[in-house]
């Protein structure tokens, strides 16, 4: 039974504010209704930071970056791929790097 109607007895409310009352969704329903929706919002948010992080690395690693800079094992990386790897690593602090041979030598200087 509702907390309203236990609270405010019948004759004082109006029959048309009883009707709203009624149409309003049980707890359960809300409850189902929000994990729903969180269940879509956090992933799609998380979609959209790495989509949009991913596409900004990428073009700006392709058109405002030194090739020799994304050279590893003696070959230029895709900087789409750089731009995967350090978004993914990134968002998440795997703290990975495509770099990781290239530099491991002045990592434990």
């Amino acid at each position: 039974m509702l907390l309203i109607k236990r609270l405010v007895p019948n004759a004082t409310i109006d029959s048309d504010l009883y009707g709203r009352i009624h149409s309003l969704p049980s707890p359960e329903r809300l409850r189902v209704t929000a994990y729903i929706l969180m269940i879509v919002l956090i992933p799609s948010t998380c979609l959209v930071i790495y989509l949009t992080s991913f596409l900004a690395m990428g073009i700006w690693l392709k058109y405002h970056y030194d090739p020799n800079d994304l050279l590893q094992a003696n070959e230029t990386m895709n900087p789409f791929y750089a731009a995967i790897v350090i978004t993914i690593t990134g968002f998440n602090q795997n703290g990975l790097s495509p770099w990781w041979e290239k530099n491991k030598k002045n990592f434990f200087l």
